[in-house]
């Protein structure tokens, strides 16, 4: 029986290949289908209508996920009978066929991820609302808010395929040393995707304080202000975070400020100066958003107040 198994069938380019590993792919096969189809035929259906899942994914989400279980399909079959071709090879590297379909189904996978992650973000944002009618700067805001953070979630989702995407064919090339320290594609890539990571978290956070804020009944304005206080110190963080990543060392990075601000200091009295009042406004908020204010004869609401510009919409 074993002999049998191991009994040649048949040559790919070369490659012998035998009865188990024909049965084996075989069984792989099979199986790929029957998961496709219990998913879409069973599982599906069931959610629909229910959660975030509100109505049928369109045929064009069917069609990535069937894209998707082909490329892992293939991958497992060639992976069990050995089968990985070199396509075509330079003098520095090779491209072999396991190398393609890898980062086509990861391709596949970062457009299924997309997708069902942006229905949860934008159901999450609709229920956490659902009791509440949001009008004038609230909904503005609101409105921002869940356009910016959907992006996010788009972002984040194709920046870490194509982060993997790079290491799959192996072309992270240095771009350029920073004192020494070289800085690849990938980690730039890393530095950006914790950055944007962080915007999803600051939004995460604002729509967990929303249901205290509505319980305790917190006027817009003040809502405003700690949101706004507590993105920027998650951005600050981020930003710390994101340059420790490219390797860069933080006492660096301060040196490098220290000469920077005494050098341009002079020239950016003013910008510091919108930076203290614009930071003074959130923490004792003597203007919130929502309030009617009067500037040089024009009247306007607050909109939106920021470190160092805030939005008055004019009458």
């Amino acid at each position: 029986m074993n002999e049998q198994m191991h009994s040649i069938l048949f040559t790919i380019l070369g490659r012998a290949v035998d009865l188990g590993q024909v049965l084996t792919a075989s069984f792989v096969l099979l199986f790929s289908i029957s998961l496709y189809w219990f998913l879409t035929r069973k599982i599906l259906p069931r959610f629909i209508g229910r959660g975030w899942l509100k109505v049928a994914p369109e045929p064009s989400v069917i069609r990535t996920l069937l894209l998707f279980f082909l490329f892992v399909t293939l991958l497992a079959m060639l992976c069990v009978m050995d089968l990985d071709f070199i396509l075509f090879e330079t003098d520095t590297r090779q491209v072999q066929l396991y190398t393609i379909l890898e980062a086509l189904a990861i391709i596949q996978f970062a457009r299924i991820a997309d997708w069902g992650m942006s229905k949860i973000v934008l159901y999450n944002y609709e229920k956490s609302r659902q009791d509440e009618t949001l009008t004038g700067a609230h909904q503005h805001i609101s409105t921002d808010l869940k356009k910016l953070d959907n992006r996010s979630v788009h972002y984040i989702v194709y920046l870490f395929a194509l982060i993997l995407v790079l290491q799959t064919f192996d072309i992270d090339y240095t771009l350029f040393k920073f004192n020494y320290i070289p800085i690849t594609i990938s980690s730039i890539l890393v530095a950006i995707l914790i950055v944007m990571v962080a915007q999803v978290f600051a939004w995460i956070l604002t729509q967990l304080l929303y249901n205290y804020y509505r319980r305790q009944n917190v006027n817009v304005g003040s809502r405003f202000a700690v949101n706004q206080l507590l993105k920027y110190t998650i951005y600050v963080i981020a930003i710390f975070v994101a340059i420790e990543s490219l390797g860069i060392k933080m006492t660096v990075v301060w040196g490098g400020l220290a000469a920077l601000l005494v050098g341009v200091g002079l020239g950016l009295q003013q910008t510091f100066t919108d930076l203290l009042s614009g930071i003074l406004l959130l923490f004792e908020r003597t203007i919130e958003v929502g309030h009617v204010v009067e500037i040089d004869g024009m009247v306007g609401t607050v909109r939106r107040i920021g470190l160092r510009t805030s939005i008055v919409e004019t009458r």
